[in-house]
């Protein structure tokens, strides 16, 4: 078909391979009525959706986007880790405003955003009910969770 694009990251991260990928698809949809890109064989996750959806969404078009993740999100009273974050979002075209985008993870709170809060905040706490550690115990510490498991919204 037409309207599937398919983009190899050769290894590299996602992002790049977006970048690039992205007016090819904007074209393919406004002239074949719907787009559709996949793009394989990256390292690491894409981090967020909303940078290409909000791109996609501004030329007019109407998007959704999916990505898949390592297993880190445990199900309630579980410690073992058994789906991804999995971001998933859309964005939709406003007349003479800007896109509404929504991009969100299946967790209580993204994996980046633990991880900032390692880097940025030493002494940083996690809000309750966002993680457990190692053992399936509910942990406020970041690094417990980030080596444990997030917990689904």
């Amino acid at each position: 078909l037409q309207c599937v694009l398919k983009a190899d990251g050769q290894g590299g991260f996602a992002q790049p391979c977006l970048h690039m990928a992205i007016p090819e698809l904007i074209s393919s949809a406004w002239e074949n009525g719907i787009g559709i890109l996949t793009v394989s064989n990256c390292r690491g996750v894409i981090g967020t959706l909303w940078s290409p959806l909000e791109q996609i969404a501004s030329s007019g078009l109407v998007c959704i986007g999916l990505c898949n993740t390592p297993a880190y999100v445990a199900w309630p009273g579980s410690r073992k880790r058994l789906l991804g974050t999995n971001p998933f979002g859309f964005g939709w075209p406003r007349r003479g405003k800007s896109p509404l985008v929504v991009d969100q993870a299946t967790s209580v709170l993204s994996r980046g955003a633990m991880e900032k809060i390692v880097s940025a905040h030493p002494n940083g706490k996690l809000p309750k009910n966002v993680a457990v550690d190692e053992s399936g115990r509910p942990t406020e510490d970041p690094e417990a969770g980030l080596r444990g498991a997030q917990l689904p919204f």
